[in-house]
């Protein structure tokens, strides 16, 4: 890595599409030339599986719950998962917002949510005034779309790691 920076541009879809690089590898084994050349040929004929890394299910990696709920038009689930459940990755406060979320003290965890200028707080408030089907559609598209995308990752590890035996045959 020649450099990184931070900047304002988000990465989308197919930004990196093309993408290409060059790895050197200095202080090489004598033999390292014909290793890698054996390794290449295995490759090349038998391919390499690749699947989503943890990234894809968010730092609570639970991005793909929320998109089997929203397929399966669960959104007392959905609203489980994205409000509730503390985790010990969670601040103490967000956990005992969601803790008093998971018991049903919906105006406790709207005291406690430490950020009310979240889409979380916004959802929790919804699901407190209404129901889970009017808190729905106070959720940002992309939330939705970035969930399903998330399951469907999932379902592809899970077929993935089925068929690596013999992921080289139809």
């Amino acid at each position: 890595v020649l450099w990184a920076e931070k900047h304002r541009n988000r990465l989308k879809i197919g930004h990196l599409r093309g993408n290409r690089f060059v790895i050197r590898i200095r202080q090489v084994c004598p033999d390292g030339q014909n290793r890698a050349n054996q390794i290449l040929e295995y490759l090349a004929c038998r391919g390499l599986p690749n699947s989503y890394g943890a990234q894809r299910f968010g730092a609570r990696t639970t991005t793909h719950l929320l998109g089997r709920a929203l397929l399966h038009n669960d959104l007392n689930e959905f609203f489980s998962v994205y409000l509730g459940r503390p985790q010990p990755t969670n601040s103490p406060e967000m956990d005992r917002a969601r803790a008093s979320y998971d018991l049903g003290d919906l105006e406790n965890a709207l005291r406690l949510w430490p950020n009310p200028n979240s889409d979380e707080f916004r959802a929790l408030k919804a699901v407190h005034n209404g129901s889970p089907g009017t808190a729905y559609f106070t959720l940002p598209r992309e939330l939705v779309r970035l969930t399903l995308a998330a399951y469907q990752s999932y379902l592809f590890n899970l077929l993935l790691q089925q068929r690596l035996a013999g992921y080289d045959r139809l």
